[in-house]
């Protein structure tokens, strides 16, 4: 296939699982009004952590969410997410009850899944009175306390098999557990299967779960979580003056794409088209220019009429963000961030960022960037401070884990939905 035969992508089906709602209307409903998930980080997992506020997901039932017994008891909570919002974004693209053996599934992840407490008591079992951990008594007393599904529930691909399970999804598949960027990089890689034709529908997505107290040590010890004792109604303060870094948050995005035509073959509608995309890695010192060329690649040559950033609120993040916007842009166009709202989501936030960029596409909104009350001088961006009503026929959105993996994408109006 040449160049010249490659097939237009478009979106036709969209899930949302956050701490704003466990369905996509309740999300972006949540999302315009500029509210935010933040609530006190509470019970065991309090003690000795210096993080006093966390973004749950609240009212998600998996055993309404997830049909499948087996995968009930075997997925952690972004596995669950992921398998629920791909159940939305199929029946929103008409597509629940169809065969899907020949569809594609590519999906972001976080790299391990593995709360400390299934193990932890097989690890305490084992350390004998001098205090030393002991293999004769882990063989005698620690073995009979490991889960033996130890591994199988915090495989990093356990979401992208649970989707497979539930919705009988067969056809080619990739996970990518590369952080940050990793829900954008799965949309990227399942948009170029349909472009060339190896599938005429793919499901793509990401999820991940910060509130597991390793991930928050982990966080805390690279300096990057907010420790504050006031969370001032947010996740976190994007852009802002004296902010301090982020909460933690979960959840999960999916979207359906198709080819243009196989989409039109069967009558369903089109939320948006995908334009473009930009991938790029950096060493140390040239972070900026990496987010730049992973945006000037989704891009090419074109300017979008919003940008959806990450705005993690931590100093170093939110100004190299800022710096790239405004070289590209020179301040001409409106930026958006929805980490006030819902926290730090690690490989969920590309493809939430995406989501919100299709949502706005198509109803003419732009959500508000929350917690930035005190924009920051340094951090020159037109911010989008209350929900904006601006009509849209292309927008960016992109990922960045620290500038040095990004990841982009530009989406546009579809012309179905003209």
């Amino acid at each position: 296939m040449s160049r010249g035969d490659r097939r237009r992508v478009v979106v036709t089906g969209l899930g949302v699982v956050s701490c704003l709602g466990v369905d996509a209307p309740a999300h972006f409903r949540r999302l315009l009004a500029g509210e935010s998930g933040v609530a006190p980080l509470a019970g065991p997992r309090q003690r000795g952590l210096p993080v006093h506020f966390e973004l749950p997901v609240q009212g998600f039932d998996p055993r309404r969410a997830v049909r499948n017994r087996m995968l009930r008891k075997l997925l952690q909570p972004s596995g669950a997410f992921a398998v629920a919002a791909a159940g939305e974004a199929l029946s929103d693209a008409g597509l629940a009850d169809a065969d899907l053996a020949d569809a594609g599934l590519w999906f972001g992840s976080v790299s391990y899944d593995l709360p400390s407490s299934i193990y932890v008591p097989a690890l305490r079992a084992s350390f004998g009175p001098d205090e030393r951990f002991s293999f004769e008594r882990f063989g005698r007393q620690g073995v009979a306390l490991v889960d033996p599904l130890l591994i199988v529930k915090g495989l990093p691909n356990a979401a992208l098999c649970g989707i497979a399970i539930e919705h009988g999804i067969q056809g080619p598949n990739a996970n990518f557990a590369n952080g940050a960027t990793a829900g954008l990089e799965a949309v990227i890689a399942a948009a170029e299967a349909v472009r060339w034709g190896e599938v005429e529908v793919a499901v793509a997505g990401g999820s991940d779960c910060l509130l597991q107290p390793e991930h928050l040590i982990e966080h805390t010890l690279r300096q990057r979580l907010w420790t504050g004792d006031e969370a001032r109604g947010s996740g976190c303060r994007p852009f802002a003056a004296g902010r301090r870094g982020y909460l933690p948050g979960e959840g999960a995005a999916v979207v359906v794409l198709e080819s243009a035509d196989h989409a039109r073959q069967r009558g369903a509608r089109a939320w948006a088209e995908v334009l473009g995309d930009g991938e790029t890695a950096s060493a140390p010192g040239g972070e900026e220019e990496a987010l730049a060329a992973a945006a000037s690649s989704a891009l090419d040559g074109r300017q979008p009429d919003a940008l959806f950033a990450q705005g993690i609120g931590t100093p170093a993040d939110d100004l190299r963000e800022a710096r790239v916007a405004d070289a590209l842009f020179g301040g001409r166009v409106p930026v958006t961030s929805a980490t006030g709202s819902l926290g730090y989501t690690g490989a969920a936030g590309g493809i939430l960022a995406f989501a919100h960029a299709i949502w706005s596409l198509v109803h003419g909104w732009l959500p508000p960037t929350v917690g930035c009350d005190e924009p920051d001088p340094s951090c020159f961006v037109p911010l989008v401070h209350t929900a904006e009503r601006r009509p849209l026929e292309t927008a960016l959105a992109w990922a960045t884990d620290e500038g040095r993996k990004n990841a982009a994408l530009l989406c546009g109006r579809a012309a179905e939905s003209r």
